[in-house]
């Protein structure tokens, strides 16, 4: 409810998570969003946003109220919807298949038209984000969590048999402190004309 009240609604990053869990099939229902698999902020923004744009954000407040008072959700939920935890469940992922199958359709899956640079993470938590690409196209830097005890700056070359190597150690491993400082996620990289400089 946290990532509700505060953003909305409607919010890029969490319709991205909705997105990806519609086109491999795999949505929560109500009873998972407490299971640690599904990141609760952007799980709990979702629901809320289908149940206040379908039934009015007073259903929101009315169901926290309920589900206070009466210790059970199914009731709260219920009380202010008409369905049970289940069924609610159902009614919200048609609700998103709705609005994300005609746009999943209408793409081509990125494997089809590219080379994933990461894929040799296989850890279940591997990340790899905040890309940028060099102004010529050729060469994409990311943060990842590939070096397990540090936070690295990699750099991924357009070469059918290059892989992804880690940049001069000076830009590589850095600590997870410093990385939540730089704002990693939606910060840009600036590069000169020709990709031979970087600068964070």
């Amino acid at each position: 409810m946290a990532e509700y009240l505060s953003i909305g609604p409607v919010d890029t990053h969490t319709a991205m998570w909705i997105r990806d869990a519609a086109r491999k099939e795999k949505l929560p229902t109500i009873a998972n969003l407490d299971n640690p698999e599904f990141f609760p902020y952007r799980w709990g923004q979702a629901l809320w946003a289908f149940i206040g744009g379908r039934w009015g954000d007073s259903k929101v407040a009315q169901i926290y109220r309920d589900a206070l008072r009466s210790n059970d959700l199914d009731v709260a939920l219920k009380n202010a919807t008409g369905f049970n935890a289940k069924d609610l469940s159902s009614e919200w992922h048609t609700a998103i298949h709705a609005q994300y199958d005609p746009i999943l359709k209408a793409n081509a899956k990125i494997g089809t038209f590219a080379r994933n640079v990461t894929e040799s993470d296989k850890e279940k938590l591997a990340m790899n984000v905040s890309p940028s690409l060099s102004p010529d196209g050729k060469r994409i830097i990311y943060f990842s969590s590939r070096d397990m005890l540090s936070i690295g700056l990699f750099l991924a070359m357009d070469s059918p048999t290059s892989r992804a190597h880690a940049m001069k150690r000076s830009a590589a491993g850095v600590s997870v402190r410093f990385f939540s400082r730089t704002s990693a996620i939606g910060q840009g990289r600036v590069g000169n004309s020709i990709g031979s400089v970087l600068m964070l």
